[in-house]
């Protein structure tokens, strides 16, 4: 008699426990999709040049970029899409619409240029940005606007 209650309290014990690891790891609709729209881009579904980009991305940057293809098909709002994921990949960066070309956006990442960075921008331009499109982009040197001074320090500037 006493195994059994011992089986039925250690029993409860286990249960407990993995209801609580489940509660904490457990998967959602948006994390299982996200999970195989990675796996899609991964084996090549969206194409080799995406797949080459996205290989350079980290786990959290590639399920931002998982979660804004869902977000791009769900909603449709590919430019509202492009800029939350561009803000997520590149937290301290700035969009600019182009007051010169409706056509064109003016992207300032506050990054240094380098490699990977080019290919992250490469692979959520490719992904995210809207038919007809095109950017100009700063990399780390924000261009001068006249009557910021902290856009207008002498060396530290871009030509726009």
């Amino acid at each position: 008699m006493e195994k059994r209650e011992l089986r039925e309290k250690i029993f409860n014990i286990i249960i407990h426990i993995l209801s609580n690891i489940d509660l904490q790891e457990g998967l959602n609709k948006r994390l299982i999709l996200s999970r195989l729209i990675i796996n899609d881009i991964e084996n090549g579904v969206f194409g080799e040049k995406v797949n080459g980009f996205f290989r350079e991305l980290n786990k959290k940057e590639k399920m931002i970029i998982a979660g804004g293809l869902q977000d791009k098909y769900k909603y449709d709002r590919e430019l509202e899409v492009f800029k939350k994921v561009f803000k997520k990949i590149y937290p301290d960066s700035i969009i600019y619409d182009s007051l010169d070309d409706e056509e064109k956006l003016v992207l300032f990442i506050n990054y240094e240029n380098t490699k990977k960075n080019k290919q992250k921008e490469k692979v959520v331009e490719m992904l995210f940005l809207p038919t007809g499109l095109k950017t100009k982009i700063f990399w780390k040197k924000h261009f001068g606007v006249i009557g910021v001074e902290e856009t207008m320090v002498i060396g530290e500037i871009a030509i726009y």
